[in-house]
């Protein structure tokens, strides 16, 4: 029964190979200190009972190291499954053990991970996947069933915990073998992959879930175009594009901006710009690792916005995630408008850049003077008027079908 822990000996967290090992387990590999750090809120609820589960303490033949998310369990962990070697016609067909006892019998396979988004990987080889077994009338969709909430998941998440009602399991299965050897067992990596595809069906839940509600109250007067900007962790891990159009609350529009767009006020299009709590998908991970540590929630679009912001602080103050923005005059923002925004900030920090490298300015001198105190309607329109046409096919628009900012 083979075991998905090395992978090729690559790393546990992202793309690169694993040389270091863990040694608690002996049986994962990170590529170096930074990525096993952040696994190590994760890792460490099965990482000192692996070795409980090692092939000399398997019960019998038969029997596979599964894992379990128990519905009132403090966290997951290792569990031996018998496998029932079915027939023709019953292939896949399990049989659990009776322990532990709070394990639900009407458990069905709900979910098939053949590969992890997040990793941008398959799991070892396109042959193997996972198995979550869950109890599959609790956790229809639009099930409103309170108080079988998995309390193993908050070890997780918390959000997870809400979202999983009773009991799941995950189980190995291969598709290169006969039927009798389907079953592998799994390992801390393992675990690793089912958490990762648990978040990512969190966030395309949630996604799913307000894109609905915000379809049914459309055309009510209680919605308006924005944009979302999405800060490097959404990108590289959960795929979104920098910049996407988005409906959102009208009411956005009189609220409190959590970062601030000088050059915008200056141009005449204010903007309210909330920052969004951190993607499920990648929290805790570094995004890359090879060439050192860098923060997911780097938007460097969103700090362009605010030039008085000098280059060299990466604090929690400076480092805001994905953010929505809206218009604070309650006039829709097209994707494109707010694309041209930011490169207009960017040709502002430009040219002003060569002037303080001349050594006439202190940065925050060259900031509030120059870069925003120049910035005005009538230049923002000049620039625009060429920028749009150079730009707007590529973003999917035609120029002469789109409007000026001022014009909507």
């Amino acid at each position: 029964m083979a075991d998905t822990a090395t992978e090729d000996g690559l790393c546990a967290m992202c793309r690169e190979t694993g040389a270091r090992l863990c040694t608690g387990c002996r049986n994962i590999r990170y590529c170096s200190s930074t990525c096993q750090k952040s696994d190590w809120p994760i890792h460490k609820a099965l990482c000192k009972t692996f070795a409980d589960f090692d092939d000399d303490k398997r019960p019998g033949p038969g029997y596979v190291r599964a894992i379990l998310f128990p519905e009132k369990g403090n966290q997951p962990h290792f569990i031996w499954v018998k496998i029932v070697l079915p027939s023709e016609d019953r292939l896949g067909l399990l049989d659990l053990i009776p322990k532990p006892e709070d394990l639900p019998e009407d458990m069905k396979p709900m979910r098939s991970l053949e590969d992890n988004w997040v990793l941008n990987r398959y799991m070892e080889n396109k042959m193997k996947r996972i198995f979550v077994w869950a109890n599959e009338e609790l956790n229809k969709r639009g099930n409103t069933s309170s108080g079988r909430e998995n309390q193993s998941l908050k070890a997780v998440d918390e959000e997870l915990s809400g979202s999983w009602k009773g009991s799941l399991l995950g189980i190995g299965v291969r598709d290169d073998v006969d039927y009798k050897d389907q079953s592998y067992d799994l390992g801390p990596m393992g675990y690793r992959h089912i958490v990762d595809c648990l978040r990512v069906d969190y966030c395309t839940t949630a996604d799913m879930e307000r894109n609905q509600v915000m379809e049914e109250i459309v055309g009510s007067g209680q919605t308006v175009w924005g944009a979302r900007i999405n800060c490097k962790g959404d990108i590289d891990i959960f795929g979104r594009p920098t910049i996407e159009p988005i409906q959102l609350l009208v009411s956005m529009c009189t609220e409190d901006s959590d970062c601030q767009a000088p050059i915008a006020d200056r141009i005449g299009i204010p903007l309210v710009l909330r920052k969004l709590p951190p993607s499920l998908p990648w929290r805790g991970r570094c995004t890359t690792c090879k060439n050192g540590k860098e923060n997911p929630d780097m938007n460097i679009n969103t700090r362009l916005l605010n030039p008085l912001i000098p280059p060299w602080r990466d604090d929690d103050r400076h480092v805001p995630g994905s953010v929505t923005v809206v218009r604070r005059d309650g006039k829709p923002l097209h994707h494109v408008h707010i694309a041209a925004i930011l490169e207009f900030c960017v040709f502002q920090s430009t040219v002003f850049a060569q002037i303080g490298m001349l050594g006439l300015r202190s940065y925050g001198q060259l900031s509030q003077v120059g870069i925003v105190g120049s910035a005005t309607e009538e230049h923002f329109l000049w620039w625009y008027q060429d920028w749009v046409r150079k730009n707007a096919e590529a973003a999917g628009v035609g120029a002469e079908g789109l409007l000026s900012p001022y014009d909507v």
